[in-house]
Order: C-alpha cells, then sequence, then structure tokens
C-alpha cells in the first residue's frame, strides 16, 4: 500500500480563511490580529537557517580576515603547520596546529598589484 500526503497546509488554509473573512466581513476588526496571523505563513525553520548563516559567515570573517581602511575584508597570511600529523579531536575541539612563522601566501598590495606603484 502507498503513503498518502495531504495536499494542504494547515497554517496556510488558517490564513486562507482569514483573508475571506476580510472581503467579507469586518475589515477592522481582522485586521487586529494581522501581525500574529502573518507569522503563520512565515517559515520559521528558514528564517532560523538564514540566522545561523549569518552568524557563522561572521564568524569566518572575524576569524579569518582583516578589516581594511575601506572597508573590505582580506584573508590573514597563510601559513604552513610545523607538523602534518592528522588529530580529528584536536581539531574538533579548537586545537589548531602551530604555524611556521614564514607566510607561504599574502594578500599583495593594491598598488604593486596593478603595476603602477
Amino acid at each position: 500500500m502507498g503513503v498518502t500526503y495531504s495536499l494542504h497546509c494547515s497554517s496556510c488554509f488558517g490564513v486562507t480563511n482569514f483573508v475571506l473573512r476580510i472581503l467579507k466581513g469586518n475589515p477592522k476588526k481582522e485586521l487586529q490580529w494581522s501581525c500574529r496571523k502573518l507569522l503563520l505563513c512565515v517559515p520559521i525553520r528558514f528564517l532560523c537557517v538564514l540566522l545561523l548563516q549569518a552568524v557563522f559567515m561572521w564568524d569566518y570573517y572575524r576569524e579569518n580576515c582583516q578589516l581594511l581602511p575601506d572597508g573590505s575584508y582580506v584573508s590573514n597570511d597563510l601559513k604552513l603547520p610545523q607538523d602534518l600529523v592528522y588529530r580529528p579531536l584536536a581539531l574538533m575541539f579548537g586545537l589548531l596546529p602551530e604555524s611556521t612563522s614564514d607566510p607561504v601566501w599574502s594578500m599583495p598590495n593594491i598598488s604593486s598589484a596593478d603595476g603602477s606603484g
């Protein structure tokens, strides 16, 4: 036997009834609770995902980038680790390996990158 799914959304059905009552009846009374009823159509899980994405992106730029005076972000200097032993538990808990003092890559100066300086 197959599984059957309902083709209507219960929260959207409530909003549809709300709109129909406004069209038929007293709009002032029905519009008093419009903000609360409008929240029925807002996908809360989607808003949570957007919030978490914003928090993790902010944390990434805060940890791994520098803020320039013009308001843009550039990556920090890239340095190699001193040893290449893989320690998954240390990485999970933020215990990063020691790095060398010489950067392997750094953001080039804008004046030297465009050939004018």
